[in-house]
């Protein structure tokens, strides 16, 4: 069984784009990748930007040359369902924070990050507050 999420960038309007990940979604795994492979702006766009995803990794793209597919990964790199198994390219916009954590609802995910003010955020989808991913592993640490 596979540990869903919904990641997603707060845009200057308040609107936030998401993408959909299938695999886990447990602080432990993709929040540390998040919070310490895609910490700025322009590193969370050129995820998103590639849609829902089946592998959340360290890297975005396979190495130049490397055959990259959906059914033959190259390892720590993002598998995602459009650019690596050929479906259709899906990026949602949600207009707001509730409506983020209501469209992660309705993909089964159970936890949601949200890149805001230049850090990670997170909470379960039926968790009460976001809290800071970085906060989160210090807390773990005492």
């Amino acid at each position: 069984m596979s540990t869903r999420s919904m990641i997603g960038i707060e845009n200057k309007d308040g609107s936030i784009d998401c993408s959909y990940c299938h695999c886990d979604g447990h602080p432990i795994v993709n929040g540390a990748i998040l919070a310490g492979n895609y910490n700025s702006k322009e590193k969370v766009r050129s995820l998103l930007k590639h849609g829902a995803m089946s592998l959340l990794c360290t890297e975005i793209d396979p190495p130049e040359g490397y055959e990259h597919s959906f059914d033959d990964p190259c390892n720590g790199v993002c598998v995602f369902y459009h650019r690596d198994r050929g479906d259709t390219l899906r990026i949602t916009k949600c207009y707001d924070a509730t409506r983020f954590v209501i469209t992660a609802k309705e993909c089964d995910c159970e936890y949601v990050y949200l890149f805001s003010g230049g850090q990670w955020l997170f909470k379960p989808v039926d968790g009460d507050e976001f809290m800071s991913v970085n906060e989160y592993f210090m807390a773990l640490a005492e």
